[in-house]
């Protein structure tokens, strides 16, 4: 049995042993094999531009001379959960539950902080079993979790579903994630994706918007697909 903790944060949440767990992002994530442990130190941020895609093809050959081929789409339901306590519209914070195909992830973004580009803390933590290899599996965990977080206080009150193709690239010695997300009832995006340190953000701001103005791709959404 292990314990995953969180730095700045007194949330403890128990694992279970049979199970794998690892954050996307985690440069600052140190493991203890022998007591199961998960330690994370520091705090890491997401660095984010949505942009709004009016050109696919152009899109599309721009993205091929950086040598980017984009994954099978893969559709990701994302369940928006309010607090009982306080009101994440106000404070601009989201807890967030994707089925992202086969994998379920619960994830806790931060308030927006300043900059040109979206800048938030994120906690991103995987929920998936070393045997799990069906989608079915997938809904149950989410389904399972959606029951524990209700049984909290939380309450579901918005669902987001798009396909989404992804595809990762280095650029300007930055590792990107890239997304192209046909959102329902939305339209086509793009975001551009990075993740940074405290030092690391003016930096990262530069890089993203660098390659989105390489990518020709110039109308800038800076809703999240919740508020728009």
């Amino acid at each position: 049995t292990g314990w995953l903790r969180l730095s700045e944060a007194a949330l403890r949440i128990h694992l279970n042993p049979g199970a794998v767990y690892a954050p996307r992002h985690s440069p600052t994530l140190h493991t203890t094999a022998a007591l199961g442990q998960c330690i994370f130190t520091g705090t890491m941020y997401e660095v984010e531009q949505k942009l709004i895609v009016t050109d696919l093809a152009d899109l599309q050959q721009r993205l091929l001379s950086l040598g980017v081929f984009w994954s099978e789409p893969v559709e990701q339901l994302d369940c928006y959960f309010q607090h009982p306590c306080r009101d994440f519209a106000e404070t601009g914070e989201a807890l967030r539950l994707r089925r992202d195909g086969t994998e379920t992830f619960l994830t806790y973004k931060g308030p927006k902080l300043g900059g040109p580009v979206k800048t938030r803390r994120e906690i991103e933590i995987p929920l998936l079993t070393s045997n799990q290899t069906t989608e079915n599996l997938s809904e149950k965990n989410a389904t399972d979790l959606s029951q524990l977080l209700q049984s909290l206080g939380f309450q579901p009150f918005a669902t987001v579903r798009k396909q989404r193709r992804s595809a990762k690239l280095i650029h300007l010695q930055h590792s990107i994630t890239l997304a192209l997300d046909e959102v329902d009832h939305l339209g086509l995006f793009l975001e551009i994706e990075t993740i940074a340190g405290e030092h690391e953000l003016q930096q990262a701001h530069a890089v993203i918007m660098q390659l989105a103005n390489q990518l020709h791709v110039e109308h800038v959404e800076p809703r999240s697909y919740l508020r728009m």
